[in-house]
């Protein structure tokens, strides 16, 4: 047996990558403190004013001043060249002629008139002033701006609300500024000590919601939506954008699994395409997220099997300032055919005014290997099993297991009774834990370095992050490398400039073993070993025990799971970058022009390496597949093999928005907004595959094709190539009216054009409208201090989506080079639909926002009743048409649900707060229109394949197959109900030809109630917070259904199955007849989904301030947080939100995070 070591490390090479990233900070600190020695200046300036000047020096030394602007006023203009020249040789040429001089303090340069009798000698003194800023009930205030007056000199406040800054004693005032409090000037007087109480902002203070084109204040908005933001996400250690959003979002519905890096699924409201995407589209400052990978299926090269589905995993945690989750048609119409599924839009962190603020986080996380808690049969039990199968069964087995095969020597005469007992007492020597065998204890690490700041005219924001994580599986590591960029400008008054940069490279390798290795380790006989006793691999002989026509004994006779695992490798990179410009020009006041432009390439590579002599190879083998279902191949045939898919693309996104605003006496607000938008992307991709692959020496090759005729030479395996090109042309409006804020109206229109669909249906039209009452503005309420918010909203409208599973023309795949008349003959082809159209959905919301007792309850309700229409499903077409079916816009989706969305601040005192947050959706699904019209018109016999059909007011995730009534006692074969009584039928009775009244409907795949809780404790330097998400109403396949009699590992249930006449149990025989109890979808083949899961546990600590002064920091946190920690349900498989999948489990998660600042 193999050792295992124990204990946490981190590796040599993320050591190293901690300490650049220290040493880089380190250096950028150093250069900038010497800043005076190294720059020089050059400049040619006429007729400018002091002001003028010094902002020219900052941009070329990165050196902030503090000056009094009224004596300097008073000098007027001036005109000064250089060239090459120090910074402290320019200031004393151009100060002394006027009376000044300065004084050089760290960064900061301070400019004092001299004193008449001693002009020369003087130097301004410093102070430095330190204090808290809280709000009116003593609750820290983070992130608040401490800047001298009239300077952009300042600090912002650190986790626990305190500060720290240097100023000259001259200095008079401060100015401390916080979103959502009123600015507050402090005068100084010579303290060195002051503590800052701001007081609430009422018409500020309400979150102000980006939807992308805009920023609406929360009285305002008319539409349903969530936010939350980069304070809600600190010290959580996550590493991945959806985490953020797991059971906070009311009818938000995620299915994510334990694979690092892999994009969690998400649905807003149900789901609203049969067959297409139901994902909802991500808008990250304000422009559709790029970096798709094309969606391209070429032969057996599918791009989308890798784990990079979309742009979303480019981002950083660390670099978002808030998401904004839009659900219904008042705040997504505006986004016309993308917002059928909900949008989601992410603001990133961008540069604020002030000094440079350096932020560094580490995170180090361990995860457990998952835990098999499905009963399966240990060494005895398995071994009880197969003698007693050997009895029942008159029949030998094909795929026998050890103890079966043994046993069937001894019936031939090969063994003795002595032989036979002894081999088998060998066998129950061994009990192996293959969970304990296969998967790891797993180490990520995190690491994210930004550095922000600027003047009143220039911010900047840079971020470089990077992580590693490796998966519970052998062979399995994810990492990303991101650096993002943004500076914005601003040259006047009226115009503002922003640029970004962002470029992202991602990396992922996974075993590609044709076996899953949790299913083997389900099922893996726990008398096999994973090793011998010498170290070498040792091979199961009963997983796919197939015998050989070509040789004695079994087809593969060395398989073993760790060989698969670690000798068949999928390596994917990806690479991408864009690039963004955005001006902003307000050409009188409130009335703004806007450019968005955005330019993205992405590159995706996939290599695939099979390792000569694994099974994977040997079935998976190019000469294999032109054997036929009963050739067999020579395993010395599997000499490695070689496959490499390549996809890149390149868009852009053009936008150009006039916008007006304007309030009228302070009771009329007008907003009104036109644009233009144009989206094009471009993909090409290819993919080769080479039949034999050397790896150590790099070298291809192809088999010899003796024996195989031409017409049966798989082409097209060997590559191909493809290209996707989509255009999209935009143009919307968007008009809201507020009366006195309390009645307010708004509207929006959009008219979307598409290739995709061809000429005939390429435009669409899509509008909304919505109003909002806010009730606490009315005069009735007004002396009624405890209501803070009482408002009514309502909207309809329309979004859209295009499903692209049908096309406006013709698509065929030539694979083989045969012709007829001298044309090439198409191997399949899909039947053009010229009336092919948008799928559109008629949303429908009223909600009400109420907040109480100084906002600390707050309660969002929502109703909505959807209808996505012109969805595409199956046809009923006549027969003379010379096809039964076809694939057109026939079917409509009817979502109709409650949210409930509360947030409760149990208490709030100086040193202690308990904030509770609780939300809950419903949402019931029905299709119309359909192809099926009721239960009655599905096919007699429902496979296992053939579970999910859509029926006519049924849910689209429904479930069809047959009710268990029971086990018939005398002859162990499955009954099941009759679909109109309680009559039975015995599935033995006729295989071939079920009566047409048996099919069931057994329940829906999608949950009808998804939510999550939270709560979050402030005490003193502590913070505790905890999260818990449920689902419920949704059935999910089971893995404890009856498998065929085989060679592996069973289910303890199958010791108590039916063996003899007069036997009750609710387990069948199990022959090797046709298994009626696996082919056929029966309702014990599923059970209920049903979970409450810990999301997460974690405990933060703050570092006082007066600690941190000592080694140079102005903020520091340390917090740990454990993911995942229990899930209770009833559900007996091992992981409920795989959705009864055989996917990559999620285990716990232990993650240690130190944050700092300086």
């Amino acid at each position: 047996m193999k050792n295992y070591q124990s204990g946490f490390y981190i590796r040599n090479n993320h050591l190293k990558i901690l300490f650049l990233m220290i040493c880089m900070v380190t250096l950028a600190l150093s250069l900038r403190a010497n800043v005076t020695a190294q720059t020089k200046i050059n400049l040619n300036l006429k007729s400018v004013t002091f002001n003028d000047l010094f902002l020219e020096i900052q941009k070329q030394t990165k050196m902030n001043f503090v000056f009094n602007a009224d004596q300097l006023k008073e000098i007027g203009k001036i005109d000064l060249t250089a060239k090459d020249e120090s910074i402290n040789s320019l200031l004393e040429r151009v100060l002394t002629p006027f009376s000044f001089t300065y004084v050089i303090e760290g960064t900061t340069i301070v400019i004092v008139r001299k004193d008449k009798e001693n002009r020369a000698q003087e130097q301004p003194e410093m102070i430095t002033i330190r204090g808290k800023v809280t709000d009116s009930d003593g609750n820290a205030l983070i992130g608040a701006t401490i800047r001298i007056k009239g300077t952009a000199i300042g600090t912002a406040t650190d986790v626990n609300g305190e500060y720290k800054l240097s100023v000259p004693t001259e200095q008079k005032e401060l100015l401390v500024t916080y979103m959502g409090y009123i600015d507050q000037v402090v005068k100084v007087n010579g303290r060195t000590v002051i503590n800052i109480i701001l007081k609430e902002d009422r018409k500020e203070m309400e979150e102000v919601v980006v939807t992308g084109y805009q920023s609406v204040r929360r009285e305002r908005l008319t539409g349903s939506t969530k936010t939350i933001s980069a304070r809600e996400m600190e010290g959580k250690g996550l590493t991945s954008v959806e985490e953020a959003l797991s059971s906070t979002v009311a009818g938000l519905n995620m299915i994510s699994t334990g694979r690092p890096g892999q994009d969690a699924k998400i649905q807003i409201r149900g789901i609203n395409s049969l067959n297409g995407s139901t994902e909802p589209i991500w808008i990250v400052d304000g422009m559709p997220m790029q970096g798709e990978i094309p969606n391209i299926k070429i032969g057996s090269a599918d791009l989308q099997s890798t784990i990079f589905t979309s742009g979303i995993g480019n981002l950083s945690p660390n670099d978002i300032k808030s998401i904004t989750v839009l659900k219904d048609a008042a705040a997504t119409a505006i986004y016309g055919a993308r917002a059928a599924n909900g949008v989601i839009v992410i603001e990133t962190k961008q540069g604020l005014v002030g000094k440079t603020r350096f932020n560094f986080s580490l995170n180090y996380g361990i995860t457990e290997r998952p835990v098999n808690n499905i009963h399966m049969m240990n060494t005895a039990q398995k071994i009880q099993f197969e003698r007693e199968f050997a009895t029942d069964e008159a029949s030998w087995l094909y795929e026998p297991g050890q103890v079966m095969n043994i046993l069937r020597m001894r019936d031939m005469g090969k063994y003795t009774t002595e032989e036979t007992e002894a081999k088998i007492a060998e066998l129950g020597k061994i009990d192996t834990d293959w969970f304990k065998e296969i998967f790891r204890t797993a180490i990520s690490q995190q690491y994210n370095f930004s550095m922000s700041g600027g003047s009143e005219k220039t911010q900047h924001y840079t971020s470089v992050n990077y992580l590693t994580e490796e998966g519970t599986v052998p062979n399995n590591t994810y990492s990303r490398l991101g650096m993002s960029s943004k500076i914005t400008h601003s040259p006047s008054e009226k115009i503002r400039i922003t640029g970004g940069l962002s470029v992202t490279y991602k990396k992922d390798q996974i075993t590609a073993s044709l076996v899953n290795p949790l299913e083997y380790a389900m099922y893996a006989n726990p008398y096999e070993r994973l090793y011998n006793p010498d170290g070498s691999y040792a091979s199961d002989i009963t997983y796919a025990p197939n015998s050989s026509s070509l040789h004695p004994g079994l087809q593969w006779s060395t398989f073993n799971i760790m060989k698969e695992i670690k000798e068949n490798t999928q390596n994917t990179r990806y690479i991408d970058a864009d690039i963004s410009m955005k001006v902003e020009w307000e050409i009188i006041k409130g009335l703004m022009f806007t450019t968005h432009g955005i330019y993205n390439v992405n590159s995706n590579h996939d290599r695939t390496v099979e390792g000569p002599g694994t099974y994977t190879n040997y079935k998976n083998n190019w000469y294999q597949s032109m054997l036929g279902w009963s050739g067999e191949m020579d395993p010395d045939m599997a000499q490695g093999s070689l496959r490499e898919s390549t996809s890149y693309s390149n868009s852009y996104t053009l936008k150009n928005t006039l916008s007006y605003s304007k309030d009228f006496l302070d009771t009329h607000f007008l907003n009104l907004f036109i644009g233009q938008e144009i989206m094009e992307r471009q993909s090409k991709s290819f993919y080769n595959y080479s039949p034999i692959f050397d790896e150590e020496h790099n070298i291809i090759g192809f088999p010899e094709l003796t024996g195989i005729a031409q017409s049966d030479i798989n082409l097209l395996e060997l590559g191909n190539t493809g290209k996707e090109v989509s255009r999209l042309s935009s143009f919307y409006a968007n008009l809201s009216y507020s009366y006195k804020d309390r009645y307010i109206v708004t509207g929006s229109m959009r008219y979307d054009g598409s290739d995709v669909i061809g000429n005939k249906n390429q435009f669409t039209p899509l509008w909304n409208v919505a109003l909002r009452w806010n009730v606490h503005k009315e005069r009735f309420l007004e002396t009624v201090s405890w209501i803070n918010m009482l408002s009514f909203r309502g909207g309809f409208g329309y979004t859209g989506s295009i499903d692209k599973n049908a096309l406006p023309f013709l698509v065929y795949t030539l694979n083989k080079n045969i012709k007829y008349d001298d044309q090439l003959v198409p191997q399949s082809f899909t039947y053009p639909n010229p009336n092919i159209k948008w799928q559109t959905k008629r949303d429908m919301n009223v909600g009400l926002d109420l907040s109480l007792f100084d906002y600390r309850v707050e309660l969002n309700l929502n109703y909505y009743y959807n209808i996505t229409r012109d969805v595409l499903d199956k046809k009923h077409l006549a027969i003379s048409s010379g096809r039964e079916e076809a694939t057109a816009n026939v079917a409509n989706l009817h979502n109709k649900g409650i949210e409930i969305d509360l947030g409760i601040t149990l208490l709030k005192m100086k040193r202690l707060q308990w904030f509770a947050n609780f939300n809950i959706a419903y949402n019931k699904n029905t299709v119309k229109n359909t192809y099926y019209k009721s239960v009655d018109d599905l096919p007699t016999k429902i496979s296992q394949e053939e579970g999910h059909q859509f029926v006519e007011d049924k849910p689209a995730g429904g479930w069809y197959g047959y009710r268990v009534a029971g086990i018939n006692p005398m002859t162990g074969t499955t009954l099941v109900h009759k679909n109109s009584n309680d009559a039975t039928y015995d599935m033995a009775t006729n295989f071939y030809d079920i009566p047409g009244d048996m099919v069931s409907y057994l329940g829906d795949s999608n949950p009808h109630y998804v939510g999550g809780f939270s709560t979050t404790v402030n005490f003193r330097q502590f913070v505790f917070s905890a999260n818990f998400e449920f689902k419920t109403g949704h059935m999910i396949r089971s893995f404890n259904t009856f498998k065929d009699p085989d060679s592996q590992n069973r289910h303890v249930n199958d010791l108590n199955r039916w063996r003899k006449p007069g036997d009750i149990t609710n387990v069948p025989r199990l022959t090797q007849l046709k298994g009626l109890y696996t082919f056929y979808m029966f309702d014990w083949g599923l059970e209920k989904g049903d979970y409450l899961k810990c999301g997460y546990v974690s405990l933060g600590y703050n570092l006082p301030l007066e600690w941190l002064e000592k080694i140079g920091f102005n903020s520091a946190r340390l917090s740990f947080t454990a993911k995942d920690l229990f899930t209770i349900t009833s559900y007996k498989g091992i992981d409920p939100l795989l959705m009864g999948e055989f996917g990559y489990p999620n285990s716990r998660k232990y993650t240690f995070t130190l944050n700092f600042g300086f």
